[in-house]
């Protein structure tokens, strides 16, 4: 978050996990929203993309990766949630 908060300016598009150490990826998406409102953000989770979606709400987020993922299905997601 703090890498954000002074980098939000040239930050295109975020990578994150449902869980993390200090928030949740839910609490940091939302903190980040309130920086800045058209920040993007690809999820990455082990959970069903349909339970975590809900809890973005649906045309929140960018882009949903589920892990394990390989490398060529996160670009493929980044690619997606650049282009929208």
């Amino acid at each position: 978050m703090e890498l954000f908060r002074r980098h939000s300016d040239v930050i295109d598009i975020v990578l994150l996990d449902m869980q993390m150490p200090e928030m949740t990826g839910v609490e940091v998406f939302h903190e980040m929203r309130r920086i800045r409102a058209d920040v993007r953000a690809v999820l990455s989770s082990g959970f069903a993309e349909e339970d975590v979606v809900v809890r973005f709400g649906t045309k929140e987020l960018a882009g949903f990766v589920h892990k394990p993922y390989r490398m060529a299905d996160l670009m493929e997601a980044v690619r997606g949630a650049i282009e929208k």
